[in-house]
């Protein structure tokens, strides 16, 4: 019997020997894998999932002009007020118009003094053309005459050759012969002097004809100065119609900086102080963002957007992409690297309280899913993954291993441990990011926090930890 108790005892002293054996290996071992707390939350499916970029801006009216002055002069009167409603063609103001009108008076005198000298040249053109013709007429006489002398000197030549024979031969008196002698020479002298005159009225007509085309030359010049001073007149017609200044458009008047009495300034691109008034048409309101370079190339025509304007904070104004800038914005002073391109948005009804100019944030939408597996971007992670080895050679322990570069992927719960698993992403949406394959509705994903994700390992021990506030 007491042996029996003995043995009892030595059994039971053995087990308890055991069991705290195995405590302490069980705290050696917990010390050294550690179980980590992680958040844990299943994959699920979004009905939808949207991506969007984010750009900052102002609202501007789709047509709007600074209205600028053409011609300098005084500000006589003033027709309209700032913010006053006004149709295209309705009188604004109008401009001094004494300097304009008097110029344009000496251009039109000009053009009258130009346009009487080019009748006078044209006259003078009829008066060498008649001339013309007065020379041209004589010049037919004197070739006829040529003619006749040509024709009767012949005939005198023949007349003494008979004569000459005749007293020759004691048949004709020496008088008689003297006589065809004498009418003969005449007759010579006669062609001479035809000729003459033949020579005389050619160059009467050629002298004719140089005075004929210096009067049609004089013409033309008299008829460029008429279009000259024609032309002038119009750009002084011109300039005194300015001095009266209309709406371009149909619109409001946003701004006014001008009053009567003050000095109107030819307006350029430099001198800002000459704009007049700014009219802009308030039925198509834009906001004008500028979206960074490396989210533009996801900015297409037509796409949908919220511009959210900062004195309407409460009202969230829908829109859509009707411009998209094909060069960035050009800022002097501004460093290379940073470039943004303007985007406008048509938003569909504005409110009559939106101003031109008044700050806004627009959130387009650039890409659409539905029914997509989506977690949240604070579980995606990325590791470095170790390189396939050779079945057939074994590694080596002298051997590091090969590393891959870094993958995206996220952790699950397997068994108590955080297993990592590479993922194929899609578009981003503001919080979740689309994931296209490598897991399946249901599974557990390690969500978080942040800090145990930054250092967890494949294969660590890991426990779900009860979220906070339960």
């Amino acid at each position: 019997m007491t042996s029996l108790k003995t043995g009892r005892k030595v059994v039971f002293g053995l087990a308890a020997l055991l069991s705290l054996v195995g405590l302490a290996l069980l705290s050696i071992h917990s010390r050294r894998t550690p179980v980590i707390p992680v958040q844990i939350e299943p994959v699920h499916k979004r009905d939808r999932l949207a991506a969007r970029v984010t750009a900052s801006g102002e609202i501007n009216p789709r047509e709007y002009v600074e209205l600028q002055s053409e011609v300098p002069g005084v500000i006589m009167r003033l027709h309209v007020h700032e913010g006053e409603a006004v149709k295209k063609g309705d009188l604004l103001l109008l401009i001094d118009p004494t300097q304009t009108e008097a110029e344009m008076q000496a251009q039109l005198a000009l053009v009258d003094s130009a346009v009487a000298e080019a009748e006078n040249q044209k006259a003078q053109i009829s008066i060498q053309e008649a001339q013309r013709r007065r020379d041209q007429a004589s010049l037919q006489v004197s070739e006829i005459e040529v003619v006749r002398a040509e024709e009767n000197l012949a005939l005198m030549r023949r007349n003494f050759q008979r004569k000459s024979g005749l007293f020759e031969e004691r048949l004709l008196s020496r008088e008689l012969y003297e006589e065809a002698k004498n009418e003969l020479a005449a007759s010579d002298a006669a062609l001479l002097s035809a000729r003459a005159r033949l020579e005389q009225a050619r160059a009467q007509v050629a002298l004719a004809d140089t005075l004929l085309e210096q009067a049609r030359n004089s013409y033309t010049a008299a008829l460029s100065r008429v279009r000259q001073h024609r032309a002038t007149l119009s750009r002084s017609q011109d300039s005194h119609s300015k001095t009266i200044i209309r709406s371009p458009l149909t619109g409001m008047i946003t701004r006014l900086n001008v009053e009567v009495g003050e000095r109107a300034v030819p307006g350029t691109l430099n001198n800002p102080a000459a704009t007049l008034m700014e009219i802009a048409d308030l039925s198509v309101i834009e906001a004008e963002v500028e979206v960074d370079e490396t989210d533009i190339i996801n900015i297409r025509m037509g796409q949908s957007a919220v511009v959210l304007v900062d004195a309407l904070p409460d009202q969230p104004l829908k829109g859509w992409v009707t411009e998209i800038g094909n060069a960035a914005i050009a800022r002097p002073g501004q460093a290379q690297e940073a470039k943004d391109f303007k985007v406008s948005i048509r938003l569909d009804h504005p409110p009559s309280a939106l101003r031109p100019g008044l700050s806004c944030t627009a959130q387009i939408e650039t890409a659409v899913r539905h029914n997509v597996i989506a977690i949240p971007l604070s579980s995606m992670t990325e590791r470095e993954l170790p390189a396939r080895q050779n079945p057939a050679s074994p590694p080596s322990p002298a051997i590091p291993s090969v590393r891959t570069p870094a993958v995206p992927g996220v952790f699950l719960l397997e068994q108590g441990k955080a297993r990592f698993v590479p993922v194929k992403t899609g578009i981003v949406g503001e919080t979740e990011i689309e994931i296209l394959s490598g897991l399946h509705e249901g599974e557990p994903l390690i969500s978080g926090s942040y800090q145990v994700l930054r250092t967890l390992k494949d294969g660590d021990s890991v426990r779900a930890e009860k979220p906070r506030g339960l």
